[in-house]
């Protein structure tokens, strides 16, 4: 189960349709197409990170506060 904390972007895939966080990690998981050396380089983490984890899930956290500050004093906050 990948947990993807401060999650900002919409679930859609390119053509604007919704996705669900699982496709949104085997999106991420694709490999990119091109041929320099730091494609290659990540492709190559794809490839392990797919080839170690055969079964894959995903959730995704939104960020609790947009406010930076209060985002550093989190623990004070009150709960409303």
């Amino acid at each position: 189960m990948w947990v993807v904390r401060d999650f900002s972007l919409q679930l859609v895939d390119s053509e604007n349709e919704p996705i669900n966080q699982k496709e949104y990690l085997e999106k991420a998981l694709s490999n990119q197409k091109g041929f320099s050396e730091n494609i290659e380089a990540k492709n190559r983490i794809r490839r392990m990170l797919k080839s170690f984890f055969t079964e894959r899930d995903a959730c995704t956290m939104v960020r609790p506060l947009t406010n930076e500050g209060q985002l550093q004093n989190l623990a004070e906050m009150e709960l409303d």
